[in-house]
């Protein structure tokens, strides 16, 4: 994790292990899995009322990633330890659902927590395929997916099926 100040650390993972249990508590499944699951709607909720709460100023950021509609994950803006800021340090407690299938989370982090260079780092040492780890790019370096409509989703799927040149829309 960055070097960000040793005490904003300890408040940023202490919210995310608090999160965690509420939305476990809530989605009523052991807390190791909302970490895998598609929760990150709630968990950026809870982690965002819980350093809110704290005083720890934050925002919801999002981003398409290439197998879901949306991610999203807090975002803080804090000073680093020689008092320069440290531009947007990532917090994504539901970062897992983008680790292939059968990944051992053992020793995994529950949360990505750092600099967008940092996480990128984290997860692509964890085995995050390289068109999911975008999702944590700055935002000058992002580039979205298209948006399909259900509809589009459909025919490229009919088409592919068919073999179709021409899609039928």
């Amino acid at each position: 994790m960055t070097q960000i100040l040793p005490n904003l650390s300890d408040r940023i993972s202490s919210a995310v292990g608090e999160a965690a249990q509420r939305v476990a508590d809530q989605k009523m499944l052991p807390v190791d899995e909302v970490h895998r699951r598609g929760v990150c709607r709630v968990m950026t909720a809870e982690i965002l009322s819980i350093l809110i709460e704290n005083d720890i100023s934050a925002y919801t950021d999002s981003r398409r990633p290439f197998k879901v509609d949306e991610h999203r994950y807090p975002v803080i803006e804090a000073e680093g330890p020689d008092g320069g800021t440290v531009n947007e340090i990532v917090v994504d407690a539901a970062w897992w659902q983008f680790l292939p299938e059968g990944t051992d989370t053992k020793e995994l982090p529950r949360a990505l927590i750092g600099t967008r260079d940092e996480v990128v780092a984290q997860a692509a040492v964890a085995g995050v395929p390289p068109e999911d780890l975008r999702i944590w790019f700055p935002a000058d370096q992002y580039t979205a997916e298209p948006y399909l409509t259900p509809q589009e989703i459909v025919a490229r799927a009919i088409d592919a099926r068919n073999g179709a040149n021409e899609s039928i829309l």
